[in-house]
C-alpha cells in the first residue's frame, strides 16, 4: 500500500503543477462578474453595453427588546447599461410592518409603497486593464415611509 502512495502522490502533484498555468490562461477577468461577488461590497463590473437586469433585494428586520416587531422591505430595480462604463438603475421599494407592544413605536400592521431609488454607476478604471478596478456609485433615494417605524415621512438621501 505504501509503495502505491509513494508514486501516486508525486504523480498528482506533478499533474497539478503542469495543469495550473493552463487553468490560469483560460481564466480572463471579463468572465467573472464582480458586481455582487462579495455580499457587503459592490464590485467594479457594470455589464456589457445594452445589458438589462431586473434586480430584487429583500431586507428583514425582526425583534425588539419588548413586544413583537417585524419589518420587511422589498426593492425591485431595473438596471441598464446604455454606454460603456455607465450603468443606470431605477427601483421601487415596498414594505410591510407589523409592530405590537414595542415601547417607542406605535402599533402598526400595514403594507405600503415605501419609496423610489435611482442608481448611477460610472467605471473609472476597468480591472481588465490593470489589477484594481474603480467605479463611482451614487444612489439617491426618496422614501415616504420610514423603514424602522413604518410611519409616514418625506425623506431624501444619497
Amino acid at each position: 500500500m505504501s509503495s502505491v502512495l509513494n508514486w501516486i502522490v508525486p504523480l498528482v502533484l506533478v499533474a497539478l503543477v503542469v495543469d495550473a498555468p493552463l487553468a490560469r490562461a483560460d481564466n480572463s477577468y471579463g468572465k467573472i462578474d464582480t458586481e455582487y461577488l462579495f455580499g457587503f461590497l459592490t464590485g467594479t463590473d457594470i455589464g456589457e453595453v445594452g445589458e438589462k437586469e431586473l434586480e430584487s433585494t429583500t431586507v428583514g428586520r425582526f425583534s425588539k427588546r419588548t413586544g413583537s416587531y417585524k419589518a420587511l422591505s422589498q426593492a425591485l430595480a431595473l438596471e441598464y447599461t446604455p454606454a460603456e462604463n455607465i450603468r443606470l438603475g431605477m427601483g421601487v421599494i415596498a414594505g410591510y410592518h407589523h409592530i405590537t407592544g414595542v415601547g417607542e413605536l406605535e402599533y402598526l400592521r400595514r403594507a405600503s409603497a415605501e419609496g423610489l431609488s435611482l442608481e448611477i454607476r460610472y467605471r473609472l478604471l476597468a480591472r481588465e486593464h490593470g489589477a484594481p478596478g474603480l467605479t463611482l456609485l451614487v444612489e439617491p433615494h426618496w422614501a415616504r415611509i420610514e423603514e424602522t417605524s413604518g410611519q409616514p415621512v418625506n425623506q431624501y438621501g444619497c
